[in-house]
């Protein structure tokens, strides 16, 4: 369904933008807005989780054609479960502070899926 494709990359994309705010080269206003807008309010943030295990459900169940259900959107399923594990950790804490290293490799992980899977909608990998 394409409508779950759209979903997966603005979730995908939104996910990239709060993993990428704290780098020390970061000048976009728009990013830290959106950052302080999700941190900030408890709600949002189980919002944000609630998106990403709906995201995640749908994509293993709902995978774009001709993907076979469980195996169709594979690579993606498995960034949304790192992205996942992520957030809630880091949510658990009080400072929302993150090592660089393992940000800068789940970041440049989610960016890959992201253009992969905007240039090749349709591939499956198996």
């Amino acid at each position: 369904m394409l409508q779950i494709f759209l979903l997966t990359e603005l979730f995908l994309l939104s996910s990239l933008c709060l993993i990428w705010v704290d780098s020390p080269d970061n000048t976009f206003l728009f990013l830290i807005n959106f950052k302080n807008f999700v941190y900030k309010n408890k709600n949002r943030r189980i919002i944000f989780l609630i998106l990403n295990i709906l995201t995640l459900a749908l994509n293993i169940f709902f995978p774009v054609s001709p993907g076979p259900v469980l195996l169709g959107d594979l690579l993606v399923c498995i960034n949304l479960v790192f992205l996942l594990f992520h957030f809630v950790i880091l949510f658990k804490k009080d400072n929302f502070k993150d090592e660089i290293n393992k940000k800068n490799t789940l970041a440049f992980f989610t960016l890959g899926v992201l253009i992969l899977h905007l240039i090749l909608p349709n591939f499956v990998l198996l």
